[in-house]
């Protein structure tokens, strides 16, 4: 049986067009293997840096219980990098100062508490912050170059007895019967603020 060699040439070409093709998808699939895996691995590592944050964040706040005081000082300071505005710790920063306000309501006057309390100068807005009836015995709440905005912050019945408060915006700042025995207030705008009933 003769085959016509133009037969054999078209069948080539053919063959080379499959190949070509399937080279093209084979190049085309790697490509988006490719990128499905760098956006699995990046999301997986985004939500394994999370967990440790998170982790982190709770072994720290657990420390502050222990009954070793150096253990308890030491994460008193530790929080404090989740008060920054550093991007990985931001989603952190509300539980943190919640964290602080809450044990300065039940903290007595000492070097954990102040400890504690110091690190709201970390916070550069604590706008709206509750920090009712905390005891912000002497604390420093500023900075020395460049502001803390603590617009209507409620400080309702906090006992600031010897703090420093410096270079503070706090428009409509709530001070309603704190107590502001010996404390400082260093260029600090607090226009419009409630101080009705301070001691």
């Amino acid at each position: 049986m003769l085959i016509d060699i133009n037969f054999v040439n078209a069948m080539d070409d053919i063959l080379s067009y499959i190949a070509s093709i399937a080279g093209a998808l084979g190049v085309a699939s790697t490509i988006v293997y490719a990128v499905i895996k760098y956006i699995h691995d990046f999301f997986e590592r985004k939500a394994k840096a999370q967990d440790e944050y998170l982790s982190s964040f709770n072994r720290i706040v657990a420390q502050l219980n222990s009954k070793n005081r150096a253990t308890q000082l030491t994460a008193a300071v530790l929080l404090r990098r989740y008060l920054s505005d550093t991007k990985k710790y931001v989603s952190l920063k509300s539980e943190a100062i919640h964290t602080i306000s809450s044990l300065a309501r039940v903290l007595p006057t000492g070097v954990l508490q102040k400890t504690l309390v110091d690190g709201l100068a970390y916070v550069k807005d604590l706008t709206k912050c509750d920090l009712q009836k905390a005891n912000l015995q002497d604390a420093y709440i500023g900075v020395k170059e460049g502001k803390i905005v603590m617009n209507n912050t409620d400080l309702f019945l906090s006992d600031l007895s010897y703090a420093l408060l410096q270079n503070v915006i706090g428009h409509d700042i709530i001070l309603y019967r704190a107590i502001l025995l010996g404390a400082q207030i260093k260029d600090c705008d607090f226009s419009n603020g409630n101080f009705a009933g301070q001691i």
